[in-house]
């Protein structure tokens, strides 16, 4: 039996994480994430949700349904678009990217992201960057107390991508635990 620490419905996953997820689609991920999301809201911690702009209505509709209030959350529950994360300015830089996560981090005691990435999947990014900030995003996540799952959509990205961002993972969502990802490259 695995432990309940790994488990993405729990409020107390044991350590930071850096993971990344793979769904078919929306419905498979809500099914893995909304857990995960309550979670955070039931423990106070600080939440990021970076996705498509046009689908942050969604996503509010989607915490409400799982009975995440984000009337009430305080700003503790963050709905971010990739024009104001990943794509600010227009462009993705992975060093301007990690200095930003490295601000947040620093002001923030405890902190979980359920951060989908097929902005990358856009020809807004070469592979090579995109493998990179994921690598580079690795110490500051351990230096922290962050809980970070990239959500990659099957199907959208290359197989060159979808192997460069699994090996720069060194977690990987399995059925809603979160479980030692066994092709992680440091």
């Amino acid at each position: 039996m695995k432990p309940e620490t790994n488990s993405l419905a729990s409020e107390r996953i044991a350590g930071p994480r850096h993971a990344v997820a793979f769904f078919d689609g929306p419905e498979e991920e809500y099914r893995a994430l909304l857990p995960f999301a309550k979670a955070c809201a039931q423990c106070g911690d600080r939440c990021f949700h970076f996705l498509a702009p046009e689908r942050k209505a969604e996503r509010a509709q989607k915490l409400a349904e799982a009975g995440v209030d984000l009337s009430t959350s305080s700003g503790r529950t963050e709905l971010r678009g990739w024009d104001q994360s990943y794509l600010r300015g227009g462009r993705f830089v992975p060093g301007e990217m990690i200095d930003w996560v490295r601000e947040i981090i620093d002001g923030t005691p405890r902190a979980r992201w359920w951060a989908n990435m097929e902005w990358a999947a856009q020809n807004v990014v070469k592979e090579e960057a995109l493998v990179e900030y994921e690598s580079r995003l690795n110490p500051l996540v351990e230096q922290s107390n962050a809980i970070v799952v990239c959500v990659y959509q099957v199907g959208h990205h290359s197989a060159n991508v979808a192997l460069g961002v699994l090996r720069a993972h060194p977690w990987i969502v399995v059925n809603g635990t979160l479980e030692p990802n066994p092709v992680y490259v440091s």
